[in-house]
C-alpha cells in the first residue's frame, strides 16, 4: 500500500507541475481533434495520474487514502514514530492528490468512508462527529473554489440528473430483461433529449445495470441479498473495519457515477469482499483458476486490440492515413471483432476514393458490412454507410442509412445536415422521375 501509493501520488504531482506545462508547450505546434482535446483537459489543471479521468482517479485515491489513514492510526496507536511520519507524509501527498483532481465526488467519497470507519472502528462517537466533518468539509469548500464557474451552475448534479433519467426511460421500454449486458452506451442517444447532459454511463450503477440486465434479474438479487442478510453479517468486524470502510464507499459510489463498471473500482470492492469474508480452507479451485485466466487473457487480447484502435485514430487525426490504417488492420487481426477498427478501415478507404470504380470504395464497404453487422445500430457507420450510397448513386439506400444515423443520433449536426442534404435530394430525383411519367 505503501509503495503503490508513493508511486501514484508522486506521479500525480509531477503530472501537475511538471508534464502539463511540458505538454502545453509541445502540443501548441499540433493542429488535430487529440492535441486539442488534450489540450482542453490540462488547462482545467485537474490531474488524472494514471487513469483516463480525473473522476476516476479521485476514488483510486480515496481508496488509498482511507488505507493509509487506518495505518497511520495503527502507528499512531503502537507509538511508531518511523511509521507514523512516513504514512504522515503519505496521507498529505493523498490529500494534495485529491485536491488536484479537484473532483467534488472525490470529496464526498473520501467524506463517507472517514465517517464509516471512524464510527465502526469506535474511534469516535457518533456525537462527536463534528469536528471530523469540519476538516472534510474544508477540502470540499478548496474544490468548489477552484471549480466555482461549474459549482455556481451546479452542473455536476445537472449532469447526474439528466443521466438519472435517461437510464429510467431506457428501464421503462424495455423494463423485464433490459437491453442487454453491455448495451447501454450503444441505445442510450435513443432516450437522450435534446439539451441534456450526454454521457454513455447513466452515473449510476444501480440504475444502468437495471437498465442493462432488467427489473427481473435486479430484483432476484435484491431478493437473494435480503434473505442472506444474517449471513452476511461480517463475523469480527472490527478487525475489518478499514475492508468494510472501503468496500461501503465504493457502493456510495456507485449510486453517484459509475461504480463498478470501472474497472479499477470494481478490482478495489473484490479484493476488499476477498477479507471481509475470506475463504476458509484458503484452497482455489482448478476449474475457477481456469475460467479466471481464460477471461483474464481475453481481456488482456481486446486490450491490446483497442490499443492498436486508438494509435489509429491519432494518426487519423494526424492526417497520416497510411499508419493509421496499418494500426486499424494490426487491431483487426488481433480482434476480428473490433467495430470501431473496421469502421476506422472503412473511414480511411472511403477519403482516398477517387471514383466509383475505385478499390478503396469496395474496401470500405467491404469493413463497413462487417462492423454494421457486430453493430447494427452504429450511427457512425450508418453516416460512413450512406455515403458510400450515395457516390453509387442509390438514394434509397443513402437515405435509409442517413435516416438511421440521424434517429441514433439526433443531437449531432453532421447527421443532421447530411440526412436533410440526402432527404433533399432524394425528393428531387423523385419529382423529376414523376414529371418525366406525366410527359
Amino acid at each position: 500500500m505503501g509503495g503503490v501509493s508513493s508511486i501514484i501520488f508522486f506521479y500525480g504531482i509531477v503530472q501537475k507541475f511538471v508534464l502539463f506545462p511540458l505538454y502545453l508547450e509541445n502540443l501548441s505546434a499540433e493542429n488535430n481533434f487529440y492535441a486539442e482535446a488534450l489540450i482542453l483537459r490540462i488547462k482545467t489543471g485537474r490531474v488524472f495520474a494514471l487513469f483516463p479521468l480525473p473522476t476516476l482517479y479521485a476514488i483510486i485515491c480515496t481508496v488509498l487514502i482511507l488505507f493509509i489513514f487506518h495505518y497511520l492510526f495503527a502507528s499512531l496507536k503502537s507509538k511508531n514514530k518511523t511509521g507514523s511520519v512516513s504514512w504522515a507524509v503519505l496521507l498529505a501527498a493523498g490529500l494534495f492528490n485529491l485536491v488536484l483532481t479537484q473532483s467534488f465526488g472525490g470529496i464526498l467519497y473520501l467524506s463517507m468512508g472517514i465517517i464509516i470507519y471512524l464510527l465502526l472502528a469506535g474511534i469516535v462517537d457518533f456525537k462527536y462527529l463534528a469536528p471530523a466533518v469540519m476538516v472534510l468539509a474544508l477540502f470540499l469548500f478548496i474544490t468548489i473554489a477552484l471549480r466555482f464557474s461549474e459549482a455556481k451552475e451546479l452542473e455536476p448534479v445537472k449532469l447526474r440528473f439528466s443521466n438519472w433519467k435517461q437510464s429510467a426511460r431506457m428501464i421503462e421500454s424495455s423494463p423485464f430483461w433490459g437491453s442487454g449486458l453491455g448495451n447501454y452506451e450503444a441505445n442510450i442517444s435513443y432516450y437522450t433529449k435534446s439539451g441534456e447532459a450526454k454521457s454513455i454511463y447513466a452515473h449510476n450503477f444501480f440504475l444502468q445495470f437495471t437498465a442493462e440486465t432488467g427489473i427481473f434479474i435486479s430484483c432476484i438479487i435484491g431478493l437473494f441479498l435480503l434473505l442472506s442478510r444474517k449471513k452476511l453479517k461480517p463475523a469480527q468486524y472490527k478487525d475489518k473495519v478499514v475492508y468494510i470502510s472501503v468496500f461501503l464507499m465504493v457502493l456510495f459510489y456507485s449510486a453517484i457515477d459509475i461504480g463498478f463498471y470501472f474497472f479499477s473500482a470494481g478490482l478495489t470492492a473484490a479484493i476488499a469482499l476477498s477479507q471481509i469474508y475470506p475463504k476458509q480452507n484458503g484452497k482455489i479451485k482448478m476449474g475457477l483458476l481456469t475460467i479466471f485466466g481464460v477471461l483474464a487473457i481475453l481481456l488482456l487480447v481486446e486490450t491490446i486490440s483497442d490499443n492498436y484502435r486508438k494509435k489509429g485514430d491519432i494518426f487519423h487525426s494526424q492526417e497520416n492515413y497510411s499508419e493509421a490504417e496499418t494500426n486499424y488492420k494490426k487491431s483487426i487481426g488481433i480482434n476480428p471483432y473490433n467495430y470501431k477498427s473496421l469502421l476506422g478501415c472503412a473511414r480511411v478507404n472511403l477519403y482516398a476514393v477517387t471514383d466509383v470504380s475505385s478499390d478503396n470504395l469496395a474496401n470500405a464497404g467491404k469493413y463497413l458490412d462487417k462492423a454494421l453487422k457486430i453493430y447494427p445500430d452504429s450511427s457512425f457507420g450508418n453516416y460512413l454507410k450512406s455515403k458510400i450510397e450515395y457516390k453509387k448513386n442509390h438514394f434509397f439506400g443513402s437515405f435509409y442509412h442517413a435516416a438511421k444515423a440521424y434517429n441514433k443520433n439526433q443531437q449531432n449536426n453532421y447527421y443532421l445536415q447530411w440526412h436533410r442534404f440526402i432527404k433533399k435530394n432524394l425528393e428531387i430525383a423523385l419529382g423529376e422521375q414523376g414529371s418525366g411519367i406525366k410527359k
